[in-house]
This record gives C-alpha cells, structure tokens and sequence, in this order.
C-alpha cells in the first residue's frame, strides 16, 4: 500500500477519533492518518500540498456542509477520493458526484473501511 494520507474530517471528536484508530489499523501507521475537525483545517491542509489522497468526510460540520467542502476542494483544482460518513442517510442523494466513492452510515465496520482504502490504494495506481 502507497504512503499517501488519510484525512478524517469530523466535527465530533468521539467519532473522528474513532475512525481515525480504524484507520491507523489498517494503515498500521499513525503518521499516514490525519484528523481535522472543521473546513478551515482540511482546506489548510491541502493549500500546505499534503498528499492526502483519501478524505472520511462528515456531511455536517458545524456551520458547514462536507458536500460544500468537497465541492470548494474541487474549485481549487484538489480533487482526493471522498467517503461520506455521517448519521444522516437522507442526505445521500445529494452526497455523490465527482470522486465520492461511498456513503457510510455512523458507525463504520472496520472491514468496510478497509475495503475503501484498498479501493483508493488501487485507483492510485492506475
């Protein structure tokens, strides 16, 4: 598996957390997975060009909207792979388009988010 990063962007800290030590899991690094817990820390990230190839993004974050922020990420010529995690299915119709691969509800299965980094690590490739 590539050595490019994960970003976990969750406005609530038990569940970023937790997605983030799945993650690590997988990985079997800490340094690949990165945690940010608004908009303004995610988009800091990619205007530092970290190579985050993979984003687990929350549909709601606080005052914003993870759709929203994929969208802007897209306006600025940064297009990773996006997972939509979140507690609210009613807003998967809206949640696909361009590099979003799935959709998870709260909790994910470890096995599932293995199965999306694999999916990515291999897309990379191509």
């Amino acid at each position: 598996m590539g050595e490019w990063l994960i970003a976990v962007c969750d406005d609530d800290k038990i569940w970023r957390n937790k997605l983030m030590k799945d993650c690590i899991e997988i990985v079997e690094n800490e340094e690949r997975v990165l945690g940010f817990s608004n908009k303004s820390e995610l988009l800091a990230a990619f205007e530092n060009n970290l190579d985050i190839k993979l984003v687990f993004m929350d549909i709601l974050l606080g005052e914003d909207n993870g759709i929203e922020v994929k969208n802007e990420l897209e306006e600025k010529g940064v297009c990773p792979y996006v997972t939509y995690i979140t507690s609210y299915a009613g807003f998967m119709d809206k949640a696909f388009g361009y590099n979003v691969l799935h959709f998870l509800q709260k909790p994910a299965k470890l096995e599932e988010i293995k199965a999306i980094i694999e999916e990515v690590d291999v897309l990379i490739k191509e």
